[in-house]
């Protein structure tokens, strides 16, 4: 993503609408806002991303996930200092680097585990502690 942004000579961005989503990452401890992406816009490769979400005047980063088969939303982020419910706004996520390929995990404890390494990498990546 870091090489395609410099290419582009700007960021590469994501485009899309908020829209409500099962639920599960906020069970995890690691809520979400999904998102289902303008039609038409080319998606990167499935997996896990540092990123930097627009939501109106607001800036973000966290971690967000494109789903290999997606159903209701194309992606989803976990959005760093950020509480509340949001629907029906439009948002824009900047995909910064790519972390790790999508896994299929046999359980909600070990999908847990991981998600709170990939939350320590892309922290590093964006220099929060």
């Amino acid at each position: 993503m870091e090489k395609a942004n410099r290419m582009l000579n700007e960021p590469f961005t994501l485009p899309g609408t908020i829209v409500k989503g099962k639920g599960l990452g906020r069970d995890l401890g690691f809520p979400t806002i999904n998102i289902r992406v303008d039609e038409g816009k080319l998606m990167p490769k499935p997996g896990v991303y540092a990123a930097s979400c627009e939501i109106g005047e607001n800036s973000y980063n966290g971690m967000m996930y494109i789903h290999p088969q997606p159903e209701n939303c194309d992606l989803e982020v976990n959005l760093f200092d950020f509480e509340g419910t949001i629907y029906d706004k439009r948002a824009v996520v900047v995909p910064r680097k790519f972390t790790r390929e999508s896994i299929k995990f046999d359980n909600y404890e070990d999908l847990k585990k991981r998600l709170a390494l990939d939350e320590e990498e892309i922290k590093r990546y964006f220099e929060i502690e």
